[in-house]
């Protein structure tokens, strides 16, 4: 079901450069030709925020920064999951032969820093001043 959120998402903000976007169920297709991305549970980035939200929750931080914490991550890393998912599209629909580079390396090394940055970021948003100096 979230794949279908996810996709409906994406193909609606596509939409806004490219009227001939389809969007079916949980694949977006190029109305023009033949090709689509297919949104399955490795494209929600859930694994990604269920990480960050891990470590998040062991933090020395209530409870209330903690949940703020998840809603940050979750917002951002949909964010880039727009992102990518909307270069994806466009690799598959322009018949790119380097979508795999892209879909296998490229948007997985992006995703690590990513996420670095993002839980750093976080951290030092929701560590009040004084306990975080040591990083």
């Amino acid at each position: 079901m979230t794949q279908v959120g996810i996709a409906n998402i994406v193909g609606t903000l596509l939409r806004f450069v490219d009227a001939n976007v389809v969007i079916e169920y949980n694949q977006i297709w190029g109305g023009l030709t033949e090709r689509y991305v297919v949104i399955d549970h490795q494209c929600t980035g859930f694994s990604l925020i269920a990480t960050l939200s891990a470590i998040l929750f062991v933090l020395p931080i209530n409870w209330q920064k903690k949940i703020t914490g998840v809603v940050i991550i979750i917002v951002f890393v949909q964010l880039e999951n727009v992102v990518r998912i909307s270069h994806l599209y466009y690799l598959v629909v322009n018949n790119s032969p380097s979508f795999d580079f892209y879909h296998l390396y490229l948007w997985q090394g992006v995703n690590f820093v990513y996420a670095i940055a993002l839980f750093l970021i976080t951290f030092k948003l929701l560590i009040p001043k004084e306990k975080n100096e040591i990083i």
